[in-house]
């Protein structure tokens, strides 16, 4: 929607973060089930895996004021 200039770009995340948040209760959880229980096994989820995902969203987000040492995936290998 915003490539095509269809919604501005604040109109478009407006409408996504009102989907976002009233989805689940208009349309429920199967999908957050089904993504909890079949595709990602929630034994193998440890520190590790925390942080390797969280550490790149920091930087996608614009999380600016992290310093550059700030741990990452290739910092928490083993």
């Amino acid at each position: 929607m915003i490539s095509s200039r269809a919604l501005s770009m604040r109109a478009a995340l407006g409408m996504t973060a009102s989907a976002e948040f009233f989805g689940p209760f208009v349309v429920g959880i199967a999908v957050a089930k089904t993504i909890g229980r079949e595709v990602v096994n929630p034994a193998e989820i440890n520190t590790h895996v925390i942080l390797a995902v969280d550490s790149p969203l920091h930087r996608l987000i614009g999380c600016r004021r992290v310093p550059h040492d700030y741990p990452t995936f290739s910092m928490i290998r083993e």
